[in-house]
C-alpha cells in the first residue's frame, strides 16, 4: 500500500509540462478517466480483506484483447485465445461492465483549464495550448497534420526557446485517440507566469501563417518524402510489428490499414492543404470552428489570479502584473544583479508591448451552451474558465467508437467479384477453378450480393472415420482431400482429437471430434496443453502401452463396421462435366420459372378482364 501511495505522490513532482500533457489533459479529453489524486483518496478505504476478496473473483468475468504475432494461421491464433480463456475460466464480462474509453467532443470555443502545482518547491510554470483540428478517422487530415507538425516544431522552438528565452522545454506535438479529433499541442515551460507564456504563443500563431504562405515547395516535397520513407521502413523485429498493430486494437478502431492509407494520402497533400487546415482550425482570425484549450500549471510561488481578476482585467494586464511582481531590482554593483535586472526589464517591456498590441483578435462567438450552471465563468476576452473538469465534461458530447465489421477479421482485404460472362475476365477458366474441389486453409467470409449459387463443403473427419486414423496413404489415394500432405492431415487430426499423440488411435475408425470434446473437458495438474492439444508429460510410451490404449479405445469409441463402410467419400468430378451438368440444371430451372411467370400473368389478365365485365369465377 505504501508503494502504491508513493507512486501516486510522485506524479505531483513530475516536470510541470509533462503533468499537463499527461494526466491533466487526459482527464479533460477522455471518458472514463480516474486521476491519480482520486485513486489516492480511495486507498484509505481499501482493506486487506477487500484485496483478498478481489483476488478470488477478479477473473470470474473478464473481457480481454489478444494480439497473436508470428508464424500463426488465423485458426491457430483463435486456438491460442481460447486456451487463455480456458486457463482463466472466466465468464464473459457483461457489456455494462466493460466501458471503453471515448474522446470528449469539445464544442467550439476558447477554454482555460487551470491547475495549481502541488510541489511547494516547483519554480517553473507550464502551459499547453491545444488546438483541435480534423478527424482521426480521415487519412488526409492525419497526413496534413503530420506535415504541419514537421514545419511548425522547429520554428516554434527557435522563436520561443532560442530567441525569446522563455524556457528549456519548448515544442510542438500532436495527439489522437480512437475516432476523436486530431490535436496540435504547443507547450512551453518556464519561470514566467502562464498568462505571459500564452501571450507569446498567441504572438507566434499570429505571424506563422505567412511562413506557410512562403514555404518552399522543394522543401515541402522533401518533408513528404521523409515522412513516406519512415512510414515504409521495413520493421526489423516482431516487437516492432506488434507495437504498430496494437495501437488500433487499443483504440478499438481495428484500422490495420491505417499506415497504408496515410502513405497513399501523403502523395496527394500539397502546401495549400496545410494552409487550409491552419486557416480552418488554428488561425484565430479565420477559423469558423475555433476549438482551443489553454492548460495552465501555476507554480506554488507564483501568484494565482482569482476569478475576480480574470473577469475584471484583460489577460495582457494580468501578464504584465505577474512580470512586475516577480521582478525585484536591488541596487547593487554585482554583474549578476545587473543581468537579472536587465532580464526583468525585458519581460516587462514585452508584456507592455503585448498589452498595447494584443495579437489574439479572434472574435469569439457566443457558445450555444452557457456554462455558468457548472460554475464556469468567462474572462474579459470571452474565454470560458473550466473550474470543475468532470462537470464540464458532463455538458459535452462524446465521440462514437465505430468498429467496422470487415476490419475485425484480420485475414485479407475484402474483394468483390461479379461472376458473369460480360463482367468476369477469363470467365470459362475461372469457373473451372471454382468448380474444381479445393481446400481453403484460412478463414473466409462470403456474402452473396446478387443472384444465387451454392457451396459444396466436406468435413475432413469423414476420411479418418471411414479409412481409419493414420492411414494417410489410403486417404491420399482416395482423392477425397486433394492437395493435402501427410503432415497436414496429421496436424488436423491432432486438433480434432485434442491431443498431440495419435499412435494409440492408429487404424481405428472413430469419431475424432467426439474424442476431442472429451479431451477438452479434461482438467487437472497432470494435464498440459499446447495449441489447445494435450501433450504427453511423461516419457515416450512403450509399444505395449500404446497397444493397451488402442484396445481400450477400440472397445470404447470405434463404431460398427457397417457404419464406417457405408460412408461415401466425395471425389472431385471432372470440371467440364460438372459445369455442363450445372448448366443443364440451370436451363431446366429457368424454363420452370418461365412457365410459372407465364401462368401468373395469365391469371392476372383473366382477373382484370373479369373486373371489367363483372364476371365472377372461382379462384384457381
Amino acid at each position: 500500500m505504501t508503494k502504491i501511495r508513493q507512486d501516486f505522490e510522485n506524479i505531483k513532482f513530475e516536470q510541470p509540462v509533462y503533468q499537463l500533457v499527461g494526466e491533466k489533459n487526459k482527464q479533460l479529453d477522455m471518458v472514463p478517466f480516474a486521476s491519480a489524486s482520486s485513486l489516492e483518496q480511495l486507498l484509505g478505504q481499501v482493506t486487506i480483506e477487500d484485496v483478498q476478496k478481489h483476488i478470488e473473483t477478479v477473473f470470474s468475468a473478464a473481457y480481454f484483447k489478444m494480439l497473436v504475432v508470428g508464424n500463426f494461421k488465423p485458426a491457430e491464433a483463435v486456438d491460442a485465445a481460447q486456451q487463455v480463456n480456458q486457463m482463466l475460466k472466466s465468464q464473459p464480462l457483461p457489456a455494462h461492465s466493460h466501458v471503453p474509453s471515448r474522446m470528449v467532443n469539445i464544442e467550439p470555443g476558447h477554454y482555460i483549464y487551470r491547475h495549481m502545482g502541488e510541489d511547494p518547491n516547483m519554480l517553473n510554470n507550464a502551459v499547453v495550448a491545444t488546438f483541435y483540428c480534423g478527424m482521426v478517422t480521415n487519412p488526409k487530415d492525419r497526413t496534413t497534420m503530420a506535415l504541419l507538425l514537421q514545419i511548425i516544431d522547429d520554428q516554434f522552438f527557435d522563436q520561443l526557446r532560442t530567441k525569446e528565452q522563455l524556457g528549456y522545454n519548448v515544442g510542438a506535438s500532436t495527439n489522437s485517440f480512437g475516432s476523436g479529433k486530431l490535436a496540435l499541442k504547443l507547450r512551453v515551460e518556464g519561470e514566467s507566469n502562464p498568462t505571459y507564456l500564452l501571450q507569446h504563443i498567441d504572438s507566434f500563431i499570429h505571424g506563422f501563417r505567412q511562413t506557410l504562405v512562403e514555404f518552399n515547395t522543394v522543401k515541402f516535397d522533401a518533408l513528404v518524402e521523409s515522412i513516406a520513407s519512415k512510414a515504409n521502413e521495413q520493421l526489423t523485429s516482431v516487437d516492432a510489428e506488434a507495437n504498430r498493430m496494437w495501437t488500433p486494437i487499443e483504440e478499438a478502431t481495428y484500422d490495420f490499414a491505417r499506415l497504408a492509407d496515410e502513405v497513399e494520402s501523403l502523395q496527394k497533400v500539397k502546401v495549400d492543404d496545410v494552409l487550409d487546415m491552419w486557416d480552418r482550425y488554428i488561425n484565430p482570425q479565420t477559423a469558423v470552428t475555433y476549438t482551443r484549450v489553454d492548460s495552465q500549471l501555476w507554480a506554488a510561488k507564483t501568484s494565482y489570479p482569482s476569478s475576480t481578476d480574470m473577469t475584471t482585467w484583460p489577460e495582457s494586464i494580468l501578464a504584465l502584473a505577474g512580470c512586475l511582481e516577480t521582478c525585484q531590482y536591488p541596487m547593487a554593483n554585482s554583474t549578476q544583479m545587473i543581468d537579472e535586472t536587465a532580464s526583468g526589464w525585458s519581460k516587462i517591456k514585452n508584456a507592455l508591448n503585448m498589452a498595447m498590441h494584443p495579437h489574439n483578435q479572434h472574435a469569439l462567438q457566443d457558445s450555444e451552451t452557457n456554462f455558468t450552471h457548472v460554475e464556469m465563468y468567462q474572462t474579459m476576452e470571452g474565454k470560458w474558465v473550466i473550474t470543475d473538469v468532470d462537470k464540464f465534461k458532463a455538458t459535452q458530447a462524446l465521440f462514437e467508437m465505430p468498429v467496422p465489421v470487415i476490419k475485425l477479421t484480420p485475414v485479407c482485404r475484402p474483394n468483390e467479384i461479379a461472376i458473369s460472362p460480360t463482367l468476369l475476365e477469363n470467365y470459362e477458366a475461372k469457373l473451372k477453378i471454382f468448380f474444381a474441389k479445393h481446400i481453403h486453409e484460412d478463414e473466409e467470409i462470403r456474402f452473396v450480393l446478387e443472384g444465387h449459387g451454392f457451396f459444396d463443403v466436406h468435413d475432413k473427419a469423414d476420411s479418418t472415420y471411414k479409412l481409419g486414423i493414420g492411414n494417410w496413404m489410403k486417404i491420399i489415394e482416395s482423392e477425397c482431400l486433394p492437395g493435402k500432405t501427410i503432415a497436414q492431415m496429421n496436424l488436423q487430426t491432432q486438433r480434432m482429437l485434442g491431443q498431440q499423440g495419435t499412435a494409440e488411435f492408429n487404424g481405428l475408425h472413430v469419431d475424432a471430434l467426439q474424442i476431442g470434446q472429451i479431451n477438452e473437458m479434461r482438467q487437472g495438474p497432470e494435464i498440459r496443453r499446447k495449441n489447445n492439444c494435450i501433450v504427453n508429460m511423461g516419457g515416450k510410451l512403450t509399444r505395449e502401452e500404446v497397444e493397451r490404449r488402442r484396445k481400450e479405445h477400440r472397445a470404447k469409441f470405434e463404431v460398427a463396421e457397417d457404419v464406417w463402410t457405408s460412408i461415401v467419400l466425395p471425389r472431385p468430378d471432372n470440371s467440364l462435366v460438372l459445369l455442363d451438368r450445372k448448366r443443364e440444371e440451370m436451363k431446366c430451372l429457368a424454363k420452370e420459372l418461365g412457365d410459372v411467370v407465364a401462368h401468373i400473368a395469365a391469371i392476372e389478365q383473366t382477373e382484370s378482364l373479369d373486373q371489367v365485365t363483372g364476371t365472377k369465377r372461382p379462384h384457381e
